[in-house]
């Protein structure tokens, strides 16, 4: 008779396994409280889509606008490269044909001799 259970060590078995469920289900019911409805989970990842694309979007507009004004940058400088060229030329040939000027005057004084 030793190896059988009392009907109240039963009972009090049965009371802790009651409380350890209790317990469980008190725990799965605080994360359940912690996770977002499917709807809202949906709802806020399309949201976070929307601007993502948005801010790649805008990502590559400021990207090709970059490249335009890069490329704006470089023909005003060889624009500018071309002016500092042609104020050189102007002014080498205005020496030049200052200084011819200035021979064929005297050449002319002196009688073209």
């Amino acid at each position: 008779m030793s190896d059988e259970v009392s009907i109240g060590e039963l009972v009090r078995t049965m009371e802790a396994f009651r409380r350890d469920v209790r317990d469980d289900f008190q725990q799965l019911v605080i994360r359940l409280d912690q996770l977002v409805p499917r709807e809202v989970y949906s709802a806020d990842r399309a949201t976070w889509e929307l601007r993502i694309e948005r801010l790649e979007r805008q990502a590559e507009d400021d990207r090709k606008a970059a490249e335009e004004d890069r490329k704006t940058a470089r023909a005003a400088e060889e624009a500018n490269r071309q002016s500092i060229k042609n104020a050189r030329y102007t002014v080498v040939t205005t020496v030049v044909a200052g200084v011819i000027l200035a021979f064929v005057g005297m050449w002319l004084k002196t009688g073209g001799h």
